[in-house]
């Protein structure tokens, strides 16, 4: 029986392969689609703050950042007013499961 090592892919014989060290298919999809997930929550929860005439001024200051679903809002806001609203606006952004307010009062 002839055993070779090729990349991720253990050949056993010429008529059977087992994967090694492999994600399953399911999961490499999975994951793929949970970091496109991500980034239209990105755009959505940034799209909201540019449309909504009291945060528009903060949106080129506030960098908004997804990962499985939670927010993180960073960067720097003149008042405790602004953190709210830029939280509650995020909140409300379908597909976020939590945000993490990083923002800066300055």
């Amino acid at each position: 029986m002839k055993h070779a090592l090729v990349g991720a892919l253990l050949v056993v014989a010429p008529w059977f392969v087992v994967v090694a060290d492999a994600a399953p298919p399911c999961a490499m999809i999975g994951a793929r689609m949970e970091i496109a997930d991500d980034r239209r929550t990105t755009d959505e929860v940034e799209r909201r703050i540019a449309s909504d005439e009291t945060l528009a001024p903060l949106a080129e200051r506030i960098r908004v950042t997804t990962t499985e679903g939670v927010v993180t809002l960073r960067g720097v806001v003149t008042s405790d007013e602004d953190r709210l609203v830029l939280a509650s606006v995020a909140e409300g952004t379908p597909g976020v499961r939590r945000v993490e307010d990083r923002l800066q009062l300055r």
